[in-house]
């Protein structure tokens, strides 16, 4: 009073109402509000409404008075709380994994260019190799082309030879058999003459029978044509031509074929059998070379049963299905038989056992019958002599139209 001390007026408020009242409501609903002295005590503090984030806390000095602060903590997790943590390491996940996903597109799109371009190359490496390959099978081709007329016009000679080989032998047989052919022709000739001169007598004696000269001109005629069947069976084994597979009978070939080596057989006193049935199946043969290859098997075992006695002399022509629509047809003797070593070796061409032989026959025989889709091979009897076999297809019976 007029400058002189007359006490002291002391308000005491309580912290709590004072921070209540210093500060606005809309900021105590973000912060946590306290008072603080200056070592960072906490006064008074107002009870926090949610959880604060102490990273976000302000801190300002009251005036009055002049040692006391004020500080507020925001609520709240914050920026760095666990949804941020767990946000950035997303968009870490996700940025590493867009740039790896770049990196290997890109690395991918590298080895793709990569790839087509070596496909390309590759390509036109392929398409030239195909360019040459096809220039070089073309080639080829046209040498194949060449080489196949060729070839055909070869096998063409190669069959023509064949047949006038063939031919040849046929012929050459005709010659070594004309001694036994003439006497075979001689017979029929012989008893036609005296068939004639005796009728004539007859007639000339004005006593001839009716009978006995009917008789006699019977005989005549029989006997002209036993001569006349010898004489065309001779004109067809040597005839030449095209070969004409047909339908035949094989028993009538082989009778046909004993008749010409009949005289032979006679002569060197060969016990001959025959062995096919009667209901054999028709071969799909040429006629005359099937009788060639009998004629030129069944004169082979004569000949060799030349050194043999005449009581053991013994000829046997045999056939028999073979089975796959084959004959197999079988000539067997009793001469002396070939060694092991030779057996292999007697249907090569200019192979011979025979002094004087040639050694085309049984070449030329093995060659007819391969091409009638045949085999030719000779084994050794049991007790002695040798076998010769050799398979003919059987006709069907729709084959009976000539086949080349």
């Amino acid at each position: 009073d007029g400058e002189r001390f007359r006490g002291s007026i002391v308000g005491v408020y309580s912290c709590e109402r004072m921070l209540r009242h210093m500060l606005h409501e809309e900021i105590l609903q973000k912060y946590r509000a306290g008072l603080i002295d200056p070592a960072g005590n906490v006064i008074a503090s107002l009870p926090a409404a949610a959880r604060v984030d102490e990273q976000l806390t302000a801190v300002a000095t009251l005036d009055p008075p002049g040692r006391v602060s004020l500080r507020l903590a925001r609520y709240g997790a914050g920026f760095w709380g666990v949804g941020m943590a767990l946000l950035m390491l997303l968009c870490v996940g996700l940025v590493t994994g867009m740039s790896w996903g770049m990196w290997s597109l890109k690395r991918q799109i590298a080895r793709r260019a990569q790839a087509e371009r070596m496909l390309r190359e590759a390509r036109d490496q392929l398409t030239e190799r195909v360019r040459d390959r096809t220039a070089d099978l073309e080639i080829a081709n046209e040498q194949l082309q060449r080489e196949m007329s060729e070839r055909q016009r070869a096998e063409e000679r190669a069959r023509q030879r064949q047949a006038e080989l063939a031919h040849v032998g046929r012929v050459s047989t005709m010659g070594e058999m004309a001694a036994s052919l003439a006497h075979e022709l001689n017979q029929p000739l012989g008893a036609i003459t005296s068939f004639a001169e005796g009728s004539i007598r007859l007639i000339e004696a004005d006593e001839a029978p009716r009978e006995a000269l009917h008789a006699a001109l019977t005989e005549v005629s029989n006997q002209a044509m036993r001569a006349g069947r010898i004489i065309r069976r001779l004109r067809s084994f040597v005839a030449t031509g095209e070969p004409q597979r047909s339908s035949h009978d094989l028993r009538q070939l082989i009778d046909e074929v004993v008749d010409l080596m009949a005289m032979d057989i006679r002569q060197e006193q060969i016990n001959f059998s025959l062995d096919v049935s009667e209901t054999l199946s028709p071969v799909l043969v040429d006629g005359i070379q099937a009788q060639q290859v009998l004629l030129n098997l069944i004169r082979n075992a004569i000949e060799a049963m030349r050194q043999v006695d005449a009581d053991a002399r013994r000829l046997v022509v045999a056939a028999a299905p073979a089975g796959d629509d084959m004959i197999e047809v079988t000539v067997s003797d009793s001469g002396p038989g070939c060694p092991p070593e030779t057996v292999s070796k007697i249907f090569d061409a200019f192979f011979s056992t025979k002094e004087a032989g040639l050694g085309m026959g049984l070449s030329i025989s093995r060659s007819i019958i391969e091409a009638h889709r045949g085999l030719l091979w000779a084994t050794a009897n049991a007790s002695r002599g040798l076998t010769v076999h050799f398979t003919i297809p059987a006709a069907n019976g729709d084959d009976n139209a000539t086949a080349r």
